[in-house]
């Protein structure tokens, strides 16, 4: 018989042929609007990109500025007045502000103008701020300068404010427990936090008790008058009356800023009184900016 006429000779097996090629052309029985339309609508919800709408709500994309979770409020600035202070003074958690708006509103309020906690003005603490030649608030030892980004600290019974870096290290973890300058004793809980890097929220500025309940306080024109005294008690009239000399007034009209040398003289009445009933322990009696003018004058 005959050997099939696609088997070669020799009993070999033939070679694959390779597929036929194949058109581009669709078929002619579809029409040319078929043809445009073909695949249109298989895909249409999965695209490969995203809408600015879907990237800046779902993504973690851009988001608008104005509805950040917080602003906080600078190191530097007062709590009450958000202008930079001048003569800082500080509660005992750590909020800051210029003595000539910390006196009289917490005279007028009594309160903690940050929580809105009672507080009073012997638990006023006057801060030290140091200088560099530049002119920028930086840590006397460490002469690191502050920014937003510093954990400032303060030790209470000097107020001298310094670097958290140089506190932990120098007196934290050696129990050195001598203030840096001064050499002054204190304990732990007399280290005061001003700024925490990590923990920015309690200076979120829409939170503060004074923002939220709108809450101020005029400052008078002429403190010399006395007229800011209708707040305080019959002890602290008593302590201001001694202090009330002639050469209390001429200090007013010296140029040293009469609203500031009031805020002095009460912030010194308050404190000789709280120590009179409270003993020589109570509150920070000495210092003063180092950077921005003097601190609480002694009675």
């Amino acid at each position: 018989p005959s050997r099939p006429r696609d088997f070669p000779a020799g009993g070999r097996t033939p070679r694959c042929r390779s597929p036929p090629f194949l058109p581009t052309q669709p078929p002619r029985h579809v029409s040319s609007s078929n043809r445009s339309n073909m695949g249109k609508k298989q895909h249409q919800k999965d695209r490969m990109f995203l809408t600015a709408t879907e990237w800046r709500t779902e993504w973690g994309g851009h988001k608008d500025k104005s509805r950040a979770p917080f602003k906080s409020l600078p190191y530097h600035c007062c709590a009450i007045a958000f202008t930079p202070f001048e003569e800082p003074v500080c509660t005992p958690d750590g909020t800051i502000m210029d003595i000539v708006n910390a006196v009289p509103y917490v005279m007028k309020y009594k309160k903690h103008p940050v929580t809105g906690e009672p507080l009073h003005l012997r638990d006023l603490i006057t801060l030290n701020f140091h200088k560099n030649s530049d002119n920028e608030y930086h840590c006397p030892v460490m002469n690191k300068v502050f920014t937003e980004h510093t954990h400032i600290v303060a030790v209470r019974p000097t107020g001298n404010v310094y670097c958290w870096e140089a506190v932990e290290e120098l007196n934290v973890k050696p129990k050195n427990w001598r203030d840096l300058l001064t050499e002054e004793p204190f304990v732990r809980k007399d280290i005061i936090h001003l700024q925490d890097p990590l923990n920015l929220e309690r200076r979120t500025i829409q939170n503060f008790d004074h923002v939220k309940k709108e809450l101020a306080v005029e400052v008078d024109e002429d403190p010399a008058q006395g007229s800011s005294l209708r707040n305080t008690t019959d002890d602290m009239k008593r302590v201001l009356g001694a202090l009330a000399t002639q050469e209390a007034k001429d200090a007013f009209q010296a140029g040293g800023g009469g609203k500031r040398v009031e805020a002095r003289r009460m912030l010194a009445a308050a404190k000789n009184l709280g120590a009179g009933k409270a003993g020589p322990a109570a509150g920070n009696t000495g210092g003063g900016s180092a950077g921005g003018g003097g601190g609480a004058a002694a009675a």
